[in-house]
C-alpha cells in the first residue's frame, strides 16, 4: 500500500505541508452549502413525486 502512495504521488509518510493540511479544511467549508442544497432539491422532488401520485389517484377515481 505505501508503494502505490509513493507512485501516486504520495509524500512517503512525511508530514503535510501547511497549504495541504489547509485544503481538505477548504474543501469541507465549500461542500457544506451543497449538501444543504442537495437535501433541499430531494425533499422538493419526494414532495413533487407525492403530489403527482395524489393527482393520478384522484384523476382515475381512487
Amino acid at each position: 500500500m505505501d508503494r502505490l502512495a509513493e507512485q501516486y504521488g504520495g509524500n512517503g509518510g512525511k508530514a503535510l505541508k501547511e497549504s495541504e493540511q489547509e485544503e481538505p479544511a477548504r474543501l469541507r467549508r465549500e461542500k457544506a452549502p451543497w449538501e444543504q442544497e442537495r437535501a433541499e432539491l430531494e425533499d422538493e422532488c419526494d414532495l413533487l413525486q407525492r403530489s403527482v401520485v395524489l393527482w393520478v389517484k384522484e384523476a382515475i377515481g381512487r
